[in-house]
């Protein structure tokens, strides 16, 4: 087998750096046979089987963030929304809170930050806190994400390999905030404070938290690999159909722990039975990929 990786994003890059061996041979492509028979999502009701509605996605349970104690915290004034979006921020604050992501404050908090828009492709909008006060007081744990040699040590005899793309709006809001660290997230705007119950996009301690809870929750699975923000299934055995039975054991067993804990899938970007996969980072802005490839020449 062989993997290839390349960084599209400031988190990446320091990923690679710290996996990548100083050499390594890239080997010919190999494509699926045109004779194989495909998973079929729709058929199989995979995706829908474990979806969840945003408000439980917390099965990966609670988070505790820590602060350098001596970093100060700030509390900084509203920004103003543009007249154009007001209506439509306000509608989104108000689903968010609906849904149990944002909490209305009216407690004193030591932390107030900003809140920032970002403009999607659809034109809709992202909510975000303003995260670059409090990254400067946040701690990191520091939780070794895995090499290149973890994850082709057991790929050895791998044929069938299936991404499972973890929803990418949503990725962060699988884990819960405990109190006090909610109130860390506490951010100003024109409608008053809030906070969120919910790992926030662009706190710099989110990649390493999210990928050891999804490390914990899918822990003992047979053929599983988390790969970056996805989930990696495959397959092995002596020949193809052995590899097949094993593929689909292993993913139905996936499917069981998504359901258990409540982590919402991506069908659009998700893949099933590929002799070869890449990977598509979630973030940043250049080509990042990590190629599997079935290569038992079989």
């Amino acid at each position: 087998m062989s993997l290839t990786y390349v960084a599209k994003d400031e988190a990446a890059m320091k990923w690679i750096q710290e996996i990548t061996p100083k050499t390594w041979t890239e080997i010919n492509r190999v494509q699926p046979k045109k004779h194989q028979k495909q998973f079929q999502v729709k058929e199989h009701n995979f995706i829908s089987q474990v979806q969840t509605q945003v408000s439980q996605n917390s099965g990966l349970g609670k988070t505790s963030l820590k602060v350098k104690p001596e970093v100060s915290p700030r509390i900084l004034p509203c920004r103003k929304v543009p007249i154009a979006l007001r209506e439509k921020v306000k509608s989104k604050l108000d689903d968010l809170i609906s849904r149990g992501i944002l909490i209305p404050e009216t407690e004193p908090t030591e932390w107030v930050s900003q809140m920032t828009l970002v403009e999607k492709p659809n034109k809709d909008i992202r909510i975000c806190i303003d995260p670059q006060p409090l990254n400067q007081a946040l701690m990191r744990e520091h939780f070794k994400l895995p090499t290149l040699e973890d994850i082709t040590a057991d790929l050895q005899k791998a044929r069938l390999f299936s991404k499972l793309d973890v929803e990418e709006d949503y990725i962060y809001w699988h884990v819960q905030l405990d109190k006090r660290s909610s109130k860390l997230t506490t951010m100003i705007t024109p409608w008053g404070r809030m906070r969120w119950t919910r790992l926030q996009l662009r706190l710099k301690v989110n990649r390493e938290i999210f990928q050891q809870r999804q490390a914990q929750a899918l822990q003992g699975l047979p053929c599983c690999q988390n790969v970056a923000d996805d989930i990696l299934i495959y397959g092995k055995g002596e020949n193809n159909t052995i590899a097949e039975r094993n593929h689909d054991e292993n993913l139905q067993k996936l499917q069981q722990r998504c359901k258990e804990k409540n982590i919402k899938l991506n069908e659009k970007k998700s893949e099933f039975k590929k002799k070869e996969l890449k990977f598509i980072s979630t973030s940043g802005m250049k080509p990042d990929h990590l190629n599997i490839r079935d290569e038992t020449g079989s």
